[in-house]
Parts: structure tokens; C-alpha cells; sequence
């Protein structure tokens, strides 16, 4: 990684992202660059802002930034943007700045998808392009312990490579989760195909494995299938675990993501366990 873009509203909800995003680029001696988004100045007819203004908010924000421990390490630039589309604003910022990975707090664990769904957070993931890892536990250290959602897609593939390299020290686990439907239909499936379809599962979570090998080589790691409701399964195993990052792709077969979010992946960024990394 080289560019990793953190969007900063310079709350405390924030404090753990920024603190986050400085250990990654630590780590990568990657260039942070650093996006407050403040709200437009309010003009009047009759009286311009003053131009001190600007520039007393500007010292302001880099005053901030600059008091993060570790800030001095790395190299980094600073943007402050008048905007009321905040979610635009750091989509074209990372687009910009080529950034590898967009880094972002999390603002509320409430744990309801409506108050989800229309955040910059969720319309960033949705419109985006790029990696977003949404932080909501302070960082202690480096990630130990990372759960790796695995639905065969080139998203999971993606989700795998980028947590391994942001937790080089981490164990990592692997999690095939899939049920039938709970409906008439689903009842028959698994009465008559239930065992076929576990080993094909079980055939397919291996292929994933075998093909991942290079980038799971040097890893410490361990793959499980678990037939339940992807959603709980993926947080009982965060739990289990005691993992501090959980890393999904969202444009899979198995619904973890559909136009609007939506699905298993809608559910764990509204109500995240622990750190989610997101691969659109």
C-alpha cells in the first residue's frame, strides 16, 4: 500500500480511525492523506467571510492532526474541503489521491440498518470503488486475530489478501457460513440434496483455500465451514475468536451485498462486532 486516505470529522468518534490509519501507514511507509470535510461557510449578502477565517480553521485541523502520536513518522497531506456531500467529497479524494485503502469511524453502534443506510459511511461503500475499513474499536496494538467472511467471489479473495496484509501478525480464520432456506422449498432441498450440496460447499471452500496458498503461506491460519445464517455465524466466530477485524467482500453469490447494501453485510456494518474491512 501506498496512499491511504482517512476521512477526519475531528470528533472523538474519530480518534480511533485516525489512530488506526497512522499504525497502517506505519506499517506500509505509506503516505497519509488526511480529508476533513468541513460544513460550507454561511455567507451573507451584504459581508464575505473574512479570509482569516479560513485560514484560523485550517491551523485549527492541523493543530489536531499534528497532537496524534506517531503523525511525525509518516509522511502526510492535509485537505479541507467546504461540502455538504461528505461521501462525494472522499470518493473523489480517494480516486484522486490513488488511495489503496479509505479508513473511517464509526459513528453510532445503535444496531439499526435504517439509521445505516444513507450514512457517508454506507454511501461511500455503496458508490465507492475502493477498500474501506470501518473502525470501531481504539486501537491496542497491530490486528491479532482477523475472520475472513468466504464466499468463493473475487471480493472474498480480495477481502483475504488486504486483511493479511494489514494484520501480517494475525491469525487468521477463514469462514465458509451458508443454510437452506427456511421455507417449504429449503425443507425439501436439504431432505433430498442436503449432503450433496455440504460437499459441494465443503469442495469449494478447499479450492478457495488451495488457490489463496501464496497469499496464506505465511500465515497462520485456519479454514471452517459452519451451516448457519451467514450474519450470526460470521459474528459468533468474531466472538469466539476474540477477533479485532472482520474482513467481507460485498459483491457475492451468496447476497452479502445487493444495490442497496443490503443482506449480511448491511447487518454487520450496522452493528459491527469489531473492525470491518470491506472489499466492493
Amino acid at each position: 500500500m501506498k496512499n491511504i486516505l482517512i476521512a477526519t470529522d475531528l470528533t472523538v468518534n474519530c480518534d480511533r480511525a485516525m489512530e488506526r490509519a497512522i499504525k497502517i501507514a506505519t506499517l506500509f511507509k505509506a503516505q497519509l492523506h488526511i480529508l476533513h470535510i468541513a460544513s460550507p461557510y454561511r455567507l451573507s449578502e451584504n459581508r464575505m467571510e473574512a479570509p482569516s477565517a479560513r485560514q484560523d480553521k485550517e491551523d485549527l485541523v492541523r493543530s489536531v492532526v499534528l497532537s496524534y502520536a506517531g503523525i511525525d513518522a509518516i509522511e502526510t497531506k492535509i485537505y479541507i474541503i467546504e461540502s455538504s456531500n461528505a461521501f462525494a467529497e472522499i470518493i473523489d479524494a480517494s480516486l484522486t489521491c490513488k488511495a489503496d485503502l479509505i479508513v473511517m469511524g464509526v459513528h453510532n453502534k445503535r444496531g439499526f440498518k435504517d439509521l445505516f443506510v444513507g450514512t457517508t459511511i454506507e454511501r461511500v461503500i455503496r458508490k465507492g470503488i475502493k477498500p474501506v475499513l470501518m473502525v470501531s474499536d481504539k486501537p491496542q496494538d497491530d490486528y491479532k486475530s482477523i475472520v475472513i467472511g468466504c464466499d468463493f467471489s473475487d471480493s472474498s479473495a480480495k477481502a483475504l489478501e488486504i486483511s493479511i496484509q494489514i494484520a501480517p501478525k494475525s491469525e487468521a480464520k477463514i469462514i465458509h457460513a451458508f443454510d437452506f432456506p427456511n421455507t417449504s422449498i429449503g425443507a425439501k432441498i436439504e431432505l433430498h440434496a442436503g449432503d450433496v450440496l455440504m460437499n459441494k460447499e465443503h469442495e469449494l471452500l478447499e479450492k478457495f483455500v488451495g488457490e489463496n496458498k501464496n497469499i496464506l503461506k505465511k500465515h497462520s491460519f485456519s479454514h471452517e465451514q459452519i451451516r448457519e445464517e451467514p450474519f450470526s455465524a460470521l459474528v459468533n466466530v468474531v466472538k469466539k475468536q476474540k477477533a479485532d477485524l472482520l474482513a467481507i467482500g460485498v459483491n457475492s453469490r451468496s447476497g452479502l451485498i445487493t444495490t442497496k447494501i443490503g443482506g449480511v453485510a448491511e447487518e454487520i456494518l450496522a452493528t459491527p462486532p469489531c473492525d470491518v474491512l470491506v472489499i466492493k
